[in-house]
Protein backbone atom coordinates (compact mmCIF):
# COMPACT_ATOMS: atom_id res chain seq x y z
CA UNK A 1 0.00 0.00 0.00
CA UNK A 2 1.31 3.42 -0.95
CA UNK A 3 0.30 6.37 1.21
CA UNK A 4 0.75 10.07 0.56
CA UNK A 5 -0.09 13.11 2.65
CA UNK A 6 -0.35 16.33 0.72
CA UNK A 7 -0.98 19.95 1.57
CA UNK A 8 -2.12 22.30 -1.09
CA UNK A 9 -4.76 24.65 -2.42
CA UNK A 10 -8.26 23.49 -1.61
CA UNK A 11 -11.82 24.71 -1.75
CA UNK A 12 -12.26 24.21 2.00
CA UNK A 13 -9.70 26.18 4.00
CA UNK A 14 -6.10 27.15 3.58
CA UNK A 15 -4.85 24.64 6.19
CA UNK A 16 -6.89 21.60 5.15
CA UNK A 17 -4.77 18.44 5.00
CA UNK A 18 -5.80 15.67 2.63
CA UNK A 19 -4.78 12.12 3.37
CA UNK A 20 -4.79 10.28 0.05
CA UNK A 21 -4.12 6.57 -0.08
CA UNK A 22 -3.61 4.83 -3.40
CA UNK A 23 -3.93 1.06 -3.34
CA UNK A 24 -2.20 -0.55 -6.27
CA UNK A 25 -3.54 -4.02 -5.50
CA UNK A 26 -7.29 -4.33 -5.04
CA UNK A 27 -7.10 -6.36 -1.84
CA UNK A 28 -10.37 -6.35 0.11
CA UNK A 29 -8.69 -8.00 3.12
CA UNK A 30 -6.20 -5.13 3.23
CA UNK A 31 -9.04 -2.61 3.21
CA UNK A 32 -10.82 -4.34 6.08
CA UNK A 33 -7.64 -4.45 8.17
CA UNK A 34 -6.50 -0.91 7.39
CA UNK A 35 -9.74 1.02 7.74
CA UNK A 36 -11.04 -0.26 11.06
CA UNK A 37 -11.15 2.81 13.30
CA UNK A 38 -14.27 5.00 13.06
CA UNK A 39 -12.39 8.17 12.13
CA UNK A 40 -11.12 6.44 9.02
CA UNK A 41 -13.89 4.01 8.20
CA UNK A 42 -16.67 6.58 7.90
CA UNK A 43 -14.45 9.36 6.64
CA UNK A 44 -13.19 7.82 3.42
CA UNK A 45 -14.58 7.31 -0.06
CA UNK A 46 -13.20 4.63 -2.39
CA UNK A 47 -12.84 5.66 -6.02
CA UNK A 48 -12.06 2.78 -8.42
CA UNK A 49 -9.51 3.65 -11.10
CA UNK A 50 -7.67 1.57 -13.68
CA UNK A 51 -5.69 -1.06 -11.69
CA UNK A 52 -5.84 1.08 -8.52
CA UNK A 53 -8.24 2.25 -5.89
CA UNK A 54 -8.08 5.87 -4.76
CA UNK A 55 -9.12 6.48 -1.16
CA UNK A 56 -10.14 10.05 -0.27
CA UNK A 57 -11.50 11.71 2.87
CA UNK A 58 -15.22 12.35 2.71
CA UNK A 59 -16.19 14.77 5.45
CA UNK A 60 -19.77 15.22 4.26
CA UNK A 61 -21.10 11.98 5.82
CA UNK A 62 -23.25 12.46 8.95
CA UNK A 63 -21.25 9.75 10.78
CA UNK A 64 -17.98 11.58 10.12
CA UNK A 65 -19.51 14.87 11.27
CA UNK A 66 -20.64 13.09 14.46
CA UNK A 67 -17.11 11.73 15.00
CA UNK A 68 -15.63 15.20 14.55
CA UNK A 69 -18.01 16.57 17.21
CA UNK A 70 -17.44 13.77 19.76
CA UNK A 71 -13.73 13.22 19.01
CA UNK A 72 -13.77 9.66 20.37
CA UNK A 73 -11.94 6.83 18.61
CA UNK A 74 -13.45 3.35 18.42
CA UNK A 75 -13.06 0.17 16.43
CA UNK A 76 -16.04 -0.55 14.22
CA UNK A 77 -17.17 -4.19 13.87
CA UNK A 78 -14.35 -5.61 16.01
CA UNK A 79 -15.68 -9.16 15.69
CA UNK A 80 -15.26 -9.10 11.89
CA UNK A 81 -11.60 -8.06 11.83
CA UNK A 82 -8.99 -10.42 10.45
CA UNK A 83 -6.22 -9.00 12.67
CA UNK A 84 -7.87 -7.86 15.92
CA UNK A 85 -4.62 -7.62 17.90
CA UNK A 86 -3.12 -5.20 15.38
CA UNK A 87 -6.35 -3.17 15.45
CA UNK A 88 -6.25 -2.88 19.25
CA UNK A 89 -2.71 -1.53 19.10
CA UNK A 90 -3.58 0.84 16.25
CA UNK A 91 -6.47 2.21 18.31
CA UNK A 92 -4.30 2.69 21.41
CA UNK A 93 -1.47 4.27 19.41
CA UNK A 94 -3.82 6.70 17.62
CA UNK A 95 -5.50 7.59 20.90
CA UNK A 96 -2.16 8.32 22.53
CA UNK A 97 -0.63 10.23 19.61
CA UNK A 98 -3.76 12.28 18.92
CA UNK A 99 -4.54 12.76 22.64
CA UNK A 100 -8.09 11.52 22.04
CA UNK A 101 -10.23 9.24 24.21
CA UNK A 102 -11.17 5.80 22.90
CA UNK A 103 -13.98 3.32 23.37
CA UNK A 104 -12.60 -0.10 24.40
CA UNK A 105 -13.51 -2.75 21.82
CA UNK A 106 -16.06 -5.46 22.64
CA UNK A 107 -13.83 -8.44 23.38
CA UNK A 108 -16.64 -11.01 23.57
CA UNK A 109 -15.23 -12.99 20.64
CA UNK A 110 -11.54 -12.25 21.21
CA UNK A 111 -9.46 -15.44 21.01
CA UNK A 112 -6.67 -15.68 23.58
CA UNK A 113 -3.11 -16.46 22.61
CA UNK A 114 -2.92 -14.35 19.46
CA UNK A 115 0.61 -13.29 18.60
CA UNK A 116 1.62 -9.67 18.18
CA UNK A 117 3.16 -8.78 14.83
CA UNK A 118 6.31 -6.61 14.70
CA UNK A 119 4.32 -3.40 14.28
CA UNK A 120 2.13 -4.17 17.32
CA UNK A 121 5.19 -4.95 19.45
CA UNK A 122 6.70 -1.56 18.57
CA UNK A 123 3.42 0.19 19.40
CA UNK A 124 3.21 -1.75 22.69
CA UNK A 125 6.66 -0.52 23.71
CA UNK A 126 5.58 3.11 23.09
CA UNK A 127 2.31 3.02 25.08
CA UNK A 128 1.97 5.26 28.15
CA UNK A 129 -0.78 6.60 30.41
CA UNK A 130 -4.42 5.64 29.89
CA UNK A 131 -3.66 3.48 26.87
CA UNK A 132 -1.05 1.37 28.71
CA UNK A 133 -3.31 1.13 31.77
CA UNK A 134 -6.18 -0.19 29.61
CA UNK A 135 -3.90 -2.80 28.05
CA UNK A 136 -2.50 -3.93 31.41
CA UNK A 137 -5.96 -4.13 33.03
CA UNK A 138 -7.52 -6.00 30.10
CA UNK A 139 -4.72 -8.28 28.88
CA UNK A 140 -1.69 -10.12 30.04
CA UNK A 141 1.13 -9.76 27.53
CA UNK A 142 2.99 -13.06 27.58
CA UNK A 143 6.60 -13.04 26.42
CA UNK A 144 7.97 -16.40 25.31
CA UNK A 145 10.85 -17.89 23.37
CA UNK A 146 9.42 -19.82 20.44
CA UNK A 147 11.75 -21.55 17.98
CA UNK A 148 14.62 -19.38 19.20
CA UNK A 149 12.66 -16.14 18.70
CA UNK A 150 11.06 -13.86 21.26
CA UNK A 151 7.27 -13.83 20.77
CA UNK A 152 4.50 -11.85 22.47
CA UNK A 153 0.93 -13.08 22.92
CA UNK A 154 -2.21 -11.43 24.29
CA UNK A 155 -4.26 -13.25 26.91
CA UNK A 156 -7.47 -11.70 28.32
CA UNK A 157 -7.39 -11.22 32.08
CA UNK A 158 -10.08 -13.14 33.96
Amino acid sequence: MHQEKTKGPTRATENTIFNIVVLTKLDLDCLLRTFDINAVKVGVTFVPMTNTLLVMWNDSLPEFTEFRKKQILEIIEFGRLTRPVASIFRLLEKSQNMKMPFVPPDLTFFMDGQYLDHSSIEKYKQLRGTQLAFLQQTFEVIRSNRYGRIKYQLQKRK
